[in-house]
Formats: C-alpha cells, structure tokens, sequence
C-alpha cells in the first residue's frame, strides 16, 4: 500500500514453533502479537515497525514470508457444511493444494492518505485515514476494556464495530477548531453522535481499503463427500499452521 519495499530474512524452526504455540492458545491477542515479534525479528529494512504496517501489508508480507520460509505449496483443509438432512450435514474432510505464489494480489491504484468527510450530524468534517495495525491493537484494547461487565461479551460486537469506525477517524473539524491527536475513546464518542448517514459515509470509506491485498477465496471447490460446489474463504494465519 505504500510502495515500500521491505527486505526479510526467511524464519526459522525455533520461530515457526513459537507461532504454532501462540496459534493454539487460540487468543487472537497473543497470536498477533507472535506475528509482530517474528516481523521485529526477520525483517531487516532500518526503522520497519509492524505496528506501523496497514492490516492488509502485514497480511502480504507475512504471507510472502511464509512462501519464502517454507514453500510455495499450501494444503487446505476444509470441511462441507452443506445440509444433506434436517439435522445433518455433509462433514466430508476435504483438502486442496494451493500454491501461494498464484494467489492473486490487488494494490492500491492510488495512496490513500486522508478524506474529508462533511458530517451534517454534528455540523463539522471529519478527516479520515487508513487505519495502521497500532490501530487494530488500540480497538481491540478498547472493545474489552468496555465489554467487561457485560454476560459472555454480549456487547462486544457493538463495541468493535463503533471503535473499527473510530480508529480510522484523524481529525475532527468544527469552524476553524481542528481537534487531532484524540483518544480511541473520545473519537468513539464522536462517531456515537453521528447520524446513521454520516456513520455509513466512515463504513463505505472503509469498504474501499477491503478491495487490496491478497486474494483468499478459493472458487467452486466440489466436495468429495456431497459433491455440492461451493466457495470457500481462506484465513492468512492458517497458512503458518503447518
């Protein structure tokens, strides 16, 4: 996304363990955070911080980390879902050999540094950016710290959604008062006076950034079980589960 060219060295076994130890505790927290430290460790571009990357050039380079550390071949294993009876499905094991090198990658035609959005809700503009994985960490913080008191997380996808469309938010602008530099907590507070118009003008601007990056969907895979032809959606992280 930013024409930067990164210079990695390939990771080792030592450090292939350690990501498959994070991938099973299954905390997404902890698993990211072994994906930021084997970035610290093999990538040897001078001042390259993880936390600096976009979320969909981190996907990228870690994937083109996996390929050049392992191999280009990648088995997927997915199961069919397809209902064969009221209440049962198909559950036939399937796997598909994929090479990673022939995945298709979209970039960004142009940079999209920042956008003003015209918000009549609170009568001012709100200039919006791409959101940087120290973004990402910022929400996920933010969405558990407001989800505490709340029965098995009840809350917590409202509350994810409201500081994913927070976190991409720069500045706010009222006349000739700019406010920058603001808390997770106090742009989330902006977004909740917004109306629903001016909230789906920050969702759309996010939608746009959706359509770079590798391409994870596998099209028309037949069961061997059923024989039901269906699309299926790779997960990145899966890649390192070996």
């Amino acid at each position: 996304g930013t024409k930067e060219e990164i210079l990695f060295n390939p990771f080792t076994t030592t450090d292939q363990k350690s990501i498959l130890k994070s991938l099973e505790k299954r905390d997404y927290d902890l698993i990211q955070e072994a994906f930021d430290m084997l970035l610290r460790k093999t990538v040897l571009t001078q001042g390259f911080n993880p936390l600096d990357l976009y979320p969909k050039d981190r996907e990228s380079l870690l994937i083109d980390l996996r390929r050049n550390s392992v191999k280009e071949e990648y088995t997927h294993m997915w199961t069919c879902d397809k209902l064969i009876d009221e209440d049962k499905t198909c559950g036939h094991e399937n796997k598909e050999m994929i090479r990673l090198n022939e995945l298709d990658l979209t970039t960004l035609e142009k940079q999209i540094d920042t956008k003003e959005l015209k918000m009549d809700s609170i009568n001012g503009v709100i200039v919006v950016g791409m959101s940087k994985r120290r973004d990402e960490k910022a929400i996920l913080k933010y969405t558990k710290d407001n989800s505490k008191d709340m029965k098995k997380g009840e809350s917590s996808r409202a509350e994810l959604l409201m500081a994913s469309l927070a976190s991409v938010i720069k500045e706010v602008k009222f006349g000739d008062k700019v406010y920058s530099n603001l808390k997770l907590d106090e742009r989330v507070e902006f977004v909740g006076k917004l109306s629903l118009d001016d909230r789906n003008q920050i969702r759309d601007f996010i939608k746009e950034l959706d359509e770079y990056g590798f391409n994870l969907t596998l099209k028309d895979l037949k069961c061997g079980g059923c024989g039901t032809v269906q699309d299926i959606e790779m997960e990145w992280m899966s890649f390192f589960a070996m």
